[in-house]
């Protein structure tokens, strides 16, 4: 008897012999969304975020072909921005709501390489203000202060005029 202990024998079977099952679920994606890993713009030489907003993003190096995009959107969690020419983001909200089925699920943003010279001292509070689903931003994690401080920012940005109280007749 030949000693066959650690060794493990499987029966060959053909190409013939593989049971294959067709796939019979659906996807959660329908013919005008399209499931993308991330939306990708970046290395276009896009100026401002207003520009993106009716172009196709980019095909991923690692597909070989992106689905149709023509007026789809994407479900995603990150958008590539980077290595554009980008001086203001002040449309950015407009933007992720023109490529993504829902904005409020954007986790993560790259806007490295642009040309973002002037940053006010409170865009963090209006970057939270405005997706206030981010986890992490320039970095660093985004904490519970910083939520706090940003919904507090937001209250006072959007206050609007304020509203004047009727004078009293006095005779």
């Amino acid at each position: 008897m030949a000693n066959t202990s650690g060794l493990s024998i499987v029966p060959f079977q053909g190409a013939g012999s593989i049971n294959r099952r067709k796939n019979t679920t659906t996807s959660a994606i329908d013919n005008v969304n399209v499931l993308s890993k991330n939306i990708d713009f970046s290395f276009c030489n896009y100026t401002n975020t207003e520009d993106i907003k009716n172009e196709v993003p980019r095909a991923s190096p690692r597909k070989s072909k992106l689905p149709d995009m023509e007026n789809k959107k994407a479900s995603t969690k990150s958008v590539r921005l980077n290595n554009n020419k980008l001086c203001d983001v002040s449309c950015i909200k407009d933007t992720l709501e023109a490529h993504t089925v829902n904005p409020l699920e954007v986790e993560w943003i790259d806007l490295s390489f642009n040309e973002l010279t002037n940053i006010d001292p409170m865009y963090k509070q209006y970057v939270l203000s405005t997706l206030p689903q981010l986890h992490c931003l320039d970095f660093s994690l985004i904490t519970n202060a910083d939520r706090i401080t940003a919904a507090t920012w937001n209250k006072i940005q959007n206050k609007g005029p304020k509203k004047q109280k009727p004078k009293d007749d006095e005779d």
